[in-house]
């Protein structure tokens, strides 16, 4: 959107002739629909930024987590040991206690760790998605396209899901300047 630099119409991108005076301003709509496509990419690399950011905090943060429960399990583990083989009954009771204790904390361990894993494979998959945006858009429209990345985000990650939503509704508002922006960057090629 932009305006006639001659009577202050408000005007589409599109727009070839102001509607009210009537006057050409096509040199203004290429620069507004450049600005446009501009403004896009630079939305969508940020929105990509994040999400990859979202994707690697929370892929630390579970192999962190899941690092410090197999630590912790192992010093349970550790001190089962010890309370078996004292003879009187609360030592069982305790050893009992502490033995579900670490068969908690590596179930935890054992979840957080491929979580991790997977975060991390999909923030280094994100990457070309990222460094390509000002290039060639039209992987990063195919991946909002993409079963498997809602699949793995919801999943794994729904903090990244959520920046991926908002890109995907961007792309889907947002369709004339996709395909402007694509055609532009292939005609370029």
């Amino acid at each position: 959107m932009f305006y006639c630099p001659f009577c202050g119409k408000s005007l589409k991108t599109e727009d070839r002739f102001c509607d009210r005076c009537g006057k050409s301003v096509e040199a203004e709509a290429i620069h507004a629909r450049a600005a446009e496509e501009q403004s896009f990419l630079d939305q969508t690399h940020r929105l990509l930024k994040y999400e990859r950011t979202a994707l690697r905090t929370v892929g630390i943060l579970f192999l962190v987590f899941g690092g410090i429960f197999l630590l912790f399990c192992g010093l349970t583990i550790a001190g089962l040991g010890a309370l078996v083989f004292d003879s009187d009954t609360l030592s069982k009771v305790a050893a009992f206690g502490t033995g579900l204790a670490a068969l908690l904390l590596a179930l935890c361990a054992m979840a957080m760790i491929p979580w991790g894993i997977v975060n991390l494979v999909a923030a280094a998959k994100l990457t070309p998605y990222l460094n390509g945006i000002y290039s060639d858009l039209r992987p990063a429209a195919e991946r909002n396209q993409s079963v498997g990345w809602v699949v793995l985000e919801l999943f794994f990650n729904p903090f990244a899901l959520v920046l991926w939503v908002i890109n995907l509704l961007r792309f889907k508002s947002e369709k004339a300047t996709v395909k402007r922006i694509i055609q532009n960057q292939t005609t370029v090629e």
